[in-house]
């Protein structure tokens, strides 16, 4: 089956157009272990929707080298204390790659996604940036790609597959 993948770049903190949400009860945090495992439950749980399938064959060895190579940090969201969703920003030389984002089925549509999202951008930008970039495909939640240019991504680039 067809589909778009779309690149999306940010090459400038001023670029970000902030979405904050008033629910002060939602939180990110990076955990103070890091286990691939969280990674894998975190990808089966949310991408399942969305056909997330190509790590879904991974050996245990080969989810533990990802989640574990340096330059990864696994984001997680929570709303009241609850894990809610997940991002993977993964460093590479002086940029960063969103490689995941995504809130699970139930969370969306509570006004939580462009405030995560613009989290998840700033820390990246913290982490001294000189760009951030993601893609997503026509197969991923309909409003991703609307979030993402709303927060001041661009597209540099869409392949069809």
């Amino acid at each position: 089956m067809q589909k778009t993948i779309t690149h999306l770049e940010m090459t400038h903190p001023d670029q970000l157009n902030p979405k904050y949400s008033t629910e002060e009860n939602f939180k990110i945090q990076v955990p103070a272990i890091q286990d691939h495992r969280l990674n894998r439950f975190f990808y089966q749980w949310v991408g399942k929707d969305y056909r997330w399938t190509d790590r879904l064959s991974w050996p245990e060895e080969k989810w533990q080298a990802f989640a574990e190579q340096p330059g990864m940090q696994l984001l997680i969201a929570s709303l009241k204390d609850t894990p809610i969703g997940f991002a993977e920003l993964k460093k590479e030389g002086t940029e960063f790659e969103i490689s995941i984002f995504g809130l699970a089925d139930r969370y969306i549509g509570l006004g939580l996604g462009g405030h995560f999202l613009t989290l998840v951008i700033q820390a990246a930008w913290d982490l001294g940036a000189s760009r951030v970039f993601l893609n997503t495909c026509d197969w991923d939640h309909p409003h991703a790609l609307k979030n993402y240019l709303a927060r001041g991504f661009q597209v540099y680039r869409e392949v069809v597959v």
